[in-house]
């Protein structure tokens, strides 16, 4: 053997060697990398060539399928997903767009079961839980919506949009104080997205509508809910958690008319905001345990109090807003990256639901 041919054998021996596997997974990345960007055709012909070789490959099979519920066909989607239909590698994404595709398919019947039997194999599924109080919102049954939204937040509570769909539903509700808490955990969970920014108008427009200002005092309607409770057996009254939300935001209101703020613009608002949570600190902390609560008392810590309040309401008036950062840019740049640094984590044994929130014992 010469010199040259040695040499060529050990370069190519010496190469990574790649296998069928790696090779597949590396085209699927590249295909949906393709899809993501608008090259349906060029996506498709790598799909397609990675299932000419391997027809049951699950990953392919599964985006396949989403590509073609993304192109509206949707006949041709369910085939591919009836190939992995028994799959051991099945995923709750596998019962979302399933039920996606008989939604779009006009067949909501087929749509509800879809996302059903995937939370009966996925019950922790956040995504499913929202699918599906999704179909009951369409069909004008918004109590079954809410309950699987907030069956979701409990399963998985850091999935986001369970708190906004359920925040969406209770801020047009009577009870707008149980969409204020899921809207504000909403917008730590997915800060700066444009839903944030949607979830901000809608928290700013609720406290704007539901709290009067003037010289002679200051009131909020933010729940029907004016009953004290008594326990029998600890011989204890207590204040169910939305009069004690109202209550301590009276107070703040109140404490921000004696501080001079005499109108509910985005400053006023988010300074109230601040108050309440300083005046709540200790029933928030010793009664409830709320985890939105011990992550704002962190931002207390930081020194970004104002930064954070102004950014939650910041949509509901923009103009002011830029004025104010005017003068503020740096630190809420600090602020902003601090959240990057520091971000809200929730689990479920500790979470905030509606469900679960026990109300505040008055010693």
């Amino acid at each position: 053997m010469n010199k040259l041919k040695l040499i060529l054998l050990v370069v190519i021996f010496s190469l990574p060697i790649v296998s069928f596997a790696e090779d597949v997974e590396f085209k699927i990345q590249y295909a949906v990398q393709q899809m993501d960007n608008g090259k349906i055709d060029e996506s498709k012909s790598i799909l397609e060539d990675i299932l000419l070789k391997d027809p049951k490959h699950y990953v392919a099979n599964y985006e396949m399928a989403y590509l073609l519920n993304m192109t509206g066909r949707y006949d041709e989607a369910l085939k591919y997903l009836d190939k992995i239909k028994k799959s051991k590698e099945r995923t709750d994404q596998y019962y979302q767009l399933l039920g996606i595709v008989y939604d779009y398919m006009g067949d909501p019947a087929k749509s509800i079961k879809a996302f059903k039997d995937g939370l009966k194999k996925f019950p922790k599924s956040g995504p499913l839980h929202v699918e599906l109080g999704m179909m009951y919102q369409k069909a004008e049954d918004n109590e079954k919506a809410l309950e699987c939204y907030e069956n979701g937040i409990l399963a998985d509570p850091m999935f986001p949009s369970n708190y906004l769909r359920a925040a969406l539903l209770l801020m047009t509700s009577s009870e707008p104080v149980w969409g204020l808490m899921y809207g504000e955990i909403f917008m730590n969970l997915e800060p700066d997205t444009q839903r944030a920014r949607t979830v901000g108008q809608y928290l700013y427009a609720v406290l704007k509508s539901k709290t009067e200002m003037s010289d002679s005092g200051f009131k909020a309607k933010l729940t029907n809910e004016n009953n004290m409770q008594f326990d029998s057996k600890t011989f204890k009254f207590y204040m169910p958690f939305p009069l004690f939300y109202q209550t301590n935001y009276e107070l703040a209101g109140k404490k921000a008319i004696e501080d001079g703020l005499k109108n509910l613009s985005l400053s006023t608002i988010a300074k109230i905001h601040e108050y309440q949570m300083t005046l709540g600190k200790e029933s928030y902390k010793e009664e409830y345990g709320d985890p939105l609560f011990e992550y704002i008392m962190k931002i207390q810590d930081a020194g970004f109090m104002e930064e954070y309040c102004m950014s939650l309401y910041k949509s509901g008036d923009l103009a002011e807003f830029d004025e104010w950062l005017t003068t503020h840019k740096d630190r809420y740049n600090q602020f902003l990256e601090w959240r990057r640094n520091n971000k809200l984590e929730l689990t479920p044994s500790h979470c905030f639901s509606r469900l679960t929130c026990a109300p505040v014992s008055l010693h």
